[in-house]
């Protein structure tokens, strides 16, 4: 762990660990510095209870997605458009060519791929 004010890495120590709902307040001291600090753990029910839900993409979003890649548009760009992120734009590609569906999508939109 980096102490955030003097920059020091892995030279700390919790002195005193507790329970507050959900996280976990560890109290730490730097073995460097000696000034003292708090780190908040979530616990992983509590961090999935507040995930974002995963949204299906509708057949409308795929033949968009796979048009405007075919045009050669960003993947940064399209998840603007379609309100996405990047990562969730990269992903959905991905799979769509992994299953083979990619291009069975660019078929039915009449565009060769």
């Amino acid at each position: 762990m980096k102490y955030p004010n003097c920059g020091v890495v892995d030279q700390t120590n919790v002195y005193d660990s507790r329970r507050i709902h959900e996280t976990i307040r560890r109290r730490r001291v730097c073995d460097y510095c000696k000034k003292r600090f708090k780190t908040f753990e979530v616990t992983e029910i509590h961090y999935n209870e507040y995930r974002r839900p995963q949204i299906s993409w509708t057949e409308g979003e795929l033949n968009t997605l796979v048009f405007l890649r075919e045009q050669g548009m960003l993947q940064k760009d399209i998840g603007k458009l379609l309100g996405r992120t990047e990562n969730g734009v990269q992903k959905r590609l991905k799979d769509l060519l992994d299953s083979g569906e990619y291009f069975s999508v660019a078929d039915n939109l009449k565009i060769e791929a």
